[in-house]
């Protein structure tokens, strides 16, 4: 199946693209989609804790919902990942 994933603020910056379509298994969770991306030591550190589990500041939309890391996704879905934003 295919997911397209689109970043914004730092992770964005991290990944350097602002979208890309990945390719997963059946089953797969958000959580899953993201561990499995190579964008680097620094990508990788601003989402996940060390303990792998995502980091609670992360904000996920799938398909235009608020959505959970655990969350299975389906063929075509739309993954938005949202680092928290500063600035006054």
């Amino acid at each position: 199946m295919t997911v397209t994933l689109t970043y914004f603020a730092q992770i964005r910056r991290k990944a350097g693209v602002e979208s890309e379509t990945v390719t997963a298994t059946d089953g797969t969770t958000v959580h899953g989609v993201l561990a499995a991306i190579q964008h680097g030591a620094e990508f990788g550190e601003l989402l996940f804790e060390k303990t792998g589990a995502l980091r609670p500041v992360i904000l996920l939309v799938v398909n235009g919902l608020p959505s959970t890391p655990e969350r299975m996704l389906r063929d075509g879905d739309s993954v938005q990942v949202f680092s928290p934003v500063a600035g006054g």
